[in-house]
């Protein structure tokens, strides 16, 4: 019996001593990795929301057909908070709602619903208005209206900034041609005029020393 339960307790020692190992190696990690909360609940509300992907897929719970959006609150106290909806793709209804979707993220109705998922790629981005509303169990996502998107609209400027300085600088180089041509055409100038001077000794050595003959 003793022997049973020393050998009980070594091996309580070295799975402790595992443990500790395993957890020393993830330290690391687990010391620069941020807080992340994936599809936490938010109360209901407005909120801004950019659409971080819109994919066709089968529910794994149900096998339904459905398209589900992953969106990411963009401000206030829930900024980086990640929630889900999904929009259903079997009954008239579940097909009105989602047109009705595109239609304010300012998509294309595609005629072929083949062609949904490519549109649905145009999707991620998107900034826009969201309406998070409860009803018993179930929480509905409201597409509200698409918003001004700020970091779209400083990139556009970035590269507006960028091809103005682009042309000023192609300008420069248009004048700094030209000034060159111009001091050339003054240095030819120069030297016919020297020439019309030189005597014949002098013309003599200039044909030798530019190899003229």
């Amino acid at each position: 019996m003793a022997k049973k339960k020393a050998k009980k307790e070594s091996k309580k020692k070295s799975s402790k001593k595992n443990l500790a190992s395993t957890l020393k190696n993830i330290q690391k990690g687990w010391k620069k990795t941020q807080p992340r909360k994936v599809g936490a609940p938010v109360p209901d509300d407005s909120y801004s929301a950019r659409i971080e992907s819109a994919v066709i897929e089968e529910s794994k719970s149900s096998g339904r057909l459905q398209v589900h959006w992953e969106l990411e609150i963009t401000d206030g106290d829930y900024k980086g908070r990640k929630i889900h909806k999904f929009s259903g793709l079997e009954t008239d209804d579940n097909l009105a709602f989602l047109q009705g979707d595109l239609e304010t993220l300012e998509l294309p109705i595609p005629e072929k619903i083949d062609d949904l998922g490519e549109v649905l790629e145009d999707a991620k981005g998107l900034l826009l208005e969201i309406n998070v509303r409860t009803k018993e169990e179930f929480t509905n996502i409201d597409f509200i209206e698409l918003l001004e998107d700020d970091e779209g609209e400083e990139e556009e400027e970035e590269e507006e900034e960028d091809d103005e300085e682009d042309d000023e600088a192609s300008e420069d180089e248009d004048e700094d041609e030209a000034e060159n041509e111009d001091e050339d055409e003054e240095e030819e100038e120069l030297t016919k005029a020297s020439v019309r001077k030189m005597n014949r000794d002098e013309l003599e050595t200039a044909i030798d020393e530019y190899d003229l003959s």
